[in-house]
């Protein structure tokens, strides 16, 4: 009745319970002696009653041997105990899962119009923030599907989305008000004195609809 998740491939992705530690180990040659030793009706050195009814893997763990690989959570690591740790998924049912494309996909075009729409209304700095702000919460989330639920949700490429969004939307908005500068300069230089422009393109906010209101002196002069 247990459903194991594999791919087309037939591989499963391994929830590691940690390192090689992690799984009760012996001594074959202990084993051998205890077994000896219990013939003899002396005191064992292994508790063989612990080995009753469970799982055994037998395998090479000595350093300097040939079966030692490198995985996520060791550099060194028995392969003994990626069988243990395959054997220990099935019997505890806590699988590893991985969402499927069409689902990554949509978190990525979700990330996307987010930040499409949100961003090009906040300046740079708060846009800075806010792209800090959403990285680190997508990382939280990542974290706590995968350590309270075994759900694997891919991470690089989605905090790859929204620094590169970031960036393009920024390059867009410079683009754009470069462009922006330039056609309003060309517009008032020939009506309006360049010491205006300069103001009007350094503080846009400063030039309001309506007009101002100050007492000012005129003077109008024929010479």
């Amino acid at each position: 009745k247990i459903k194991i998740p594999i791919d087309k491939k037939g591989c499963m992705l391994i929830n590691f319970p940690g390192d090689i530690q992690e799984f009760p180990a012996y001594s074959f040659v202990q084993v051998l002696k205890s077994y000896l030793q219990l013939k003899k009706g002396e005191k064992p050195i292994v508790p063989l009653s612990d080995l009753k009814g469970k799982v055994v893997l037998i395998g090479y763990v000595a350093t300097g041997t040939v079966d030692l690989r490198s995985t996520p959570v060791s550099a060194k690591y028995p392969m003994v105990g990626v069988h243990a740790s395959v054997v220990s998924n099935i019997l505890k049912g806590n699988f590893l899962r991985q969402l499927k494309r069409p689902i990554n996909f949509l978190v990525l075009i979700f990330l996307g119009l987010l930040l499409g729409i949100i961003i090009p209304k906040l300046n740079a700095f708060k846009g800075i923030l806010l792209i800090l702000g959403i990285a680190f919460v997508y990382f939280l989330l990542t974290l706590w599907l995968f350590k309270s639920f075994g759900i694997w949700i891919a991470l690089v490429s989605p905090l790859l989305l929204i620094f590169l969004a970031f960036l393009a939307i920024i390059l867009y908005r410079f683009v754009s008000e470069t462009k922006e500068k330039k056609r309003i300069k060309s517009l008032f230089s020939r009506y309006t004195a360049p010491e205006i422009i300069n103001k009007l393109l350094t503080s846009p906010e400063a030039v309001t609809l309506g007009g101002e209101k100050k007492e000012l002196t005129v003077l109008f002069a024929d010479i």
